[in-house]
């Protein structure tokens, strides 16, 4: 048996990260507002007492999955794909992942 640390969690507005995880999940619930806006893929705002507050999200933080479909930075239709898959079924959680690599939070 491999060592490792055993189950993955799950359950909506739970963040699983490792220490020094480039790449974060976030699982939200979609018959509730994200609290946040993205541009371009990348995250531009986080609303106080939102989702993704509660889950740590930050500025800044970069899209690059969700629901298991990767998210292309750039391709003509991006933000709108990602919306169409957090909005296609208001009764299953909606997984995204970012990369936080190159996030600074600022002090």
């Amino acid at each position: 048996k491999k060592g490792g640390r055993g189950g993955r969690g799950g359950g909506g507005g739970r963040r699983l990260r490792s220490q020094r995880a480039k790449r974060v999940r976030v699982m939200f619930d979609p018959s509730k507002s994200l609290g946040m806006s993205f541009a371009d893929c990348i995250v531009i705002d986080v609303k106080d007492g939102g989702q993704a507050q509660m889950s740590g999200v930050d500025k800044g933080w970069r899209i690059i999955e969700v629901c298991g479909k990767p998210v292309v930075k750039g391709f003509r239709g991006s933000d709108r794909s990602i919306y169409h898959h957090i909005t296609k079924d208001k009764t299953v959680p909606v997984g995204i992942v970012f990369d936080t690599s190159g996030f600074q939070r600022s002090a």
